[in-house]
C-alpha cells in the first residue's frame, strides 16, 4: 500500500569532498584539489525518521487526514538552524504522489 517517508536533511556541512574532476578543464571543480577541502554539502540526508523507503499508511482512505508522530534525538553536532524535514507520500512502488519540505519545529501545510 501507500507509504509515508520522512527524512531529516542538513545544509552547510563542511567536509572534504573527493574530486574526480580535478583534472577536467571543462568542470567547475577543475583545479580545486583532490579532495576539495571544506566543501559545503547541502540537502544532506542526516536521518530517516521513517523506514528508509517509508512506513505503511494503513486504513486511510481518500481525503482522510493521516497523522503520525516521530520522535528522535538530534545529535549535538547537527546545526539546528540548518535542518529541514521532508515528508513524502509514496505508492508501494515508491512513486511520489506528494511531498513537502520545511524547517524543523514548523508546521507546513500540504498543497
Amino acid at each position: 500500500g501507500d507509504k509515508l517517508v520522512v527524512y531529516l536533511l542538513e545544509d552547510g556541512i563542511l567536509y572534504d569532498q573527493e574530486n574526480y574532476y580535478n583534472e577536467d578543464q571543462t568542470s567547475p571543480y577543475f583545479g580545486l584539489g583532490n579532495p576539495i577541502p571544506n566543501f559545503e554539502h547541502n540537502h544532506t540526508l542526516r536521518m530517516s525518521l521513517s523506514a528508509p523507503l517509508g512506513d505503511d499508511i494503513a486504513g486511510s482512505g481518500a481525503l482522510e487526514e493521516y497523522s503520525v508522530t516521530y520522535n528522535s534525538t538530534i545529535p549535538a553536532d547537527y546545526v539546528t538552524e540548518n535542518l529541514t524535514l521532508i515528508a513524502m507520500y509514496v505508492s508501494a512502488d515508491n512513486l511520489a504522489y506528494n511531498a513537502q519540505v520545511g524547517p524543523i519545529n514548523a508546521v507546513v501545510a500540504y498543497q
